[in-house]
């Protein structure tokens, strides 16, 4: 593997780290923010950010190839431990409102479309994330 290649490699991995962890930051403070100021529009940031969130953990097995760097950078998936129940605190409240009960996120008028798949959309966004932090984690052979 050339120097370019394997810098290219480290950047990607860590432009990825940054935005899971932009992501599930974002989510884990969404319920101290709540509705204050500007209505749902944190909610609708963090529905457009998913897809996003998603695209850049499947580039967190980039470095599998080197495994001393993989082993290391690796360990950045640990403090994702405390702040998954943060994002569940703050999923399961809009999931029960808008997806169950069927009302908007931040007033009491019926949900849109969004707003009822937003709790099941980012919980499957982090069940995804989740996956492959646990696929970092498993040995392979040669790592």
């Amino acid at each position: 593997m050339s120097l370019i290649e394997m810098l290219l490699r480290l950047g990607c991995v860590m432009v990825a780290w940054m935005v899971v962890y932009a992501h599930l930051l974002w989510l884990a403070t969404a319920r101290v923010v709540g509705c204050e100021g500007d209505g749902d529009a944190l909610w609708q940031l963090l529905l457009g950010f998913a897809p996003f969130a998603v695209a850049f953990t499947l580039c967190l097995d980039l470095l599998r190839q080197l495994p001393d760097i993989h082993r290391t950078l690796r360990w950045a998936a640990a403090p994702l431990v405390l702040l998954a129940p943060l994002c569940l605190a703050a999923i399961w409240p809009i999931w029960r409102r808008a997806t169950i009960d069927g009302l908007a996120i931040c007033s009491d008028a019926p949900a849109v479309w969004w707003q009822s798949a937003w709790a099941p959309l980012q919980l499957l966004t982090l069940l995804i994330i989740g996956a492959m932090v646990w696929r970092l984690w498993r040995p392979r052979s040669g790592t």
